[in-house]
């Protein structure tokens, strides 16, 4: 990340000038690199529609360090950038660290992975907030693509009451019981989740290969070194498009990693 110094203001620079050019050349906008970031990060636990939705928002101050010890304002394309790839790389972190702790297992969701034994009418149940986007999208006729779905989300933005603990604790457990997921089952999900061992090298980078067999062809993972791995991932990044960015293909192998999905491929 690099930090901005000097000042655009062309007046003051023009007027500089006529006094002092080196000076004025010096106050110039221009980019040094710069170190540390001070952002805050702030645990929700709710959807705007009051589900369950435990999800955190980190604020980012515009304070970068520069080469001289003084903190002043970041090039903020730079934030922007890797936004996406951050936002996959913290959850890829933390889906690791539920497997680690608890020995959750994950499955393709809609839009994000889920957590592989909970019954998917569950799921949909504590889903209102993408039911509103959903029907708002069918109502105006905009096309559910990523740009149809942002408008959509704040169309229906609202306020969120966020309120901890016991309240929608005591809703959530009472409108799981009444769609038969109760206490039991959550408890019985935890005692038949994996092992929580993190995989070894051999079985993370792992690529599919078609195999005839006499009952028909089967899809089985080939074990590849990281390289071909990668090469897998850019070629999935370039179907669309003919070139990517290195946030973009961080944001890819984040999403792919194990304990995540969709899979490249």
């Amino acid at each position: 990340m690099n930090v901005r110094r000097g000042t655009g203001n062309e007046a003051f620079l023009t007027d500089l000038a006529a006094r002092d050019p080196d000076a004025a050349a010096a106050a110039r906008i221009r980019t040094l690199p710069g170190q540390g970031v001070v952002a805050a990060t702030f645990r929700h636990r709710t959807s705007r529609a009051g589900d369950p939705l435990l999800h955190w928002h980190t604020l980012v101050a515009n304070l970068v360090e520069g080469p001289d010890g003084r903190w002043s304002a970041f090039v903020h394309p730079d934030l922007y950038r890797a936004v996406r790839a951050a936002g996959e790389v913290f959850q890829t972190v933390l889906r690791a660290e539920l497997t680690q702790r608890l020995g959750l297992e994950w499955r393709p969701g809609r839009h994000v992975p889920e957590i592989a034994g909970v019954p998917h009418a569950l799921c949909d149940r504590f889903s209102k907030r993408s039911r509103e986007i959903e029907d708002w999208l069918e109502a105006t006729g905009t096309p559910d693509n990523p740009a149809g779905r942002q408008e959509a989300v704040l169309a229906t933005r609202r306020n969120k009451p966020e309120v901890e603990h016991e309240r929608f604790d005591t809703a959530w457990k009472a409108e799981a019981l009444d769609a038969g997921w109760g206490p039991d089952a959550a408890e019985a999900l935890i005692a038949t989740a994996g092992d929580g061992r993190v995989p070894d090298v051999a079985e993370v980078w792992r690529l599919p290969e078609h195999v005839e067999t006499p009952a028909g062809p089967i899809v089985v993972d080939r074990v590849v070194d990281p390289e071909e791995w990668v090469a897998h991932l850019c070629r999935g990044l370039t179907e669309t498009d003919s070139t990517f960015t290195r946030p973009q293909l961080v944001q890819a192998v984040a999403v792919s990693s194990p304990g995540s999905w969709p899979r490249p491929w």
